[in-house]
């Protein structure tokens, strides 16, 4: 996994997100000298009043992939790896 300063800022960034849903947003692999595929944990903590109200993992993989982009980093593919935690 690379030690990047500009990856780690991504992955803060996306968990401060999460987070206000009661989330979680861990880094399990980065693949920096080939495909650049990107793969994280995302603990989601479900709402039941109100399932629209949370970020879901297709909203992570996509504002990972473009805060990646905006930091000049290579991505290919970002694979969220969703695991739901009890309320």
């Amino acid at each position: 996994m690379a030690d990047n300063t500009a990856l780690d800022t991504v992955i803060e960034k996306m968990n401060v997100i999460v987070a206000t849903d009661g989330g979680r947003l861990t880094l399990e692999s980065y693949d920096a000298d080939g495909d650049h595929d990107l793969v994280v944990r995302f603990e989601a903590k479900p709402n039941d009043e109100c399932e629209t109200c949370t970020i879901t993992s297709d909203l992570v993989s996509t504002f990972l992939a473009d805060s990646m982009a905006s930091h000049g980093l290579p991505v290919g593919e970002v694979i969220v790896n969703e695991v739901p935690i009890s309320s």
